[in-house]
């Protein structure tokens, strides 16, 4: 994905030049190719910043808002939203579970089970054993198996 932008963002230096030579003045450049240029490598910056805070830990999309808005006080919520999907559909992040009517997300690491605290609203990583499916009908292959399970600690008294 990053030669895509690298193409891009040459183009754009290459339109630029051309458009500088053929009108003879030299600060002429429009604004809509001066602002693709300056919003371009905050992508690469949003998407980093993303996977930093969700490596190994669940995050909903408002803590990962609030993490980006303190290096990008005019990020939106939609472009949060956006780049969110985009490193879910490349598989670098993923979905994790839905608590609550909130999505929390993960990096993209070994398979694993949650373990979720219903009181507290904790999500613990616990390793996924090895499942033998009984029942499963002939000719069917399974894709991924997700397991979250539910329930709170006994307090202690």
């Amino acid at each position: 994905m990053k030669g895509v932008y690298k193409r891009k963002l040459k183009n754009l230096i290459r339109n630029i030049k051309l458009i500088l030579i053929s009108s003879n003045q030299k600060y002429m450049i429009p604004n809509i190719l001066l602002n693709k240029l300056q919003t371009m490598p905050k992508v690469f910056k949003y998407k980093k910043i993303i996977l930093k805070v969700c490596d190994g830990q669940h995050r909903h999309t408002e803590q990962i808002f609030f993490e980006l808005k303190k290096y990008f006080p005019n990020i939106s919520l939609s472009t949060v939203y956006r780049n969110i999907n985009e490193l879910i559909d490349s598989g670098e992040l993923k979905e994790a579970i839905v608590l609550g009517g909130r999505s929390y997300y993960e990096s993209t690491a070994k398979e694993h089970a949650h373990l979720i605290d219903t009181e507290s609203g904790e999500i613990y990583d616990i390793d996924l054993p090895v499942v033998k499916v009984e029942g499963i009908p002939a000719g069917f292959s399974a894709q991924k198996i997700s397991l979250n399970i539910y329930g709170t600690f006994k307090k202690s008294p």
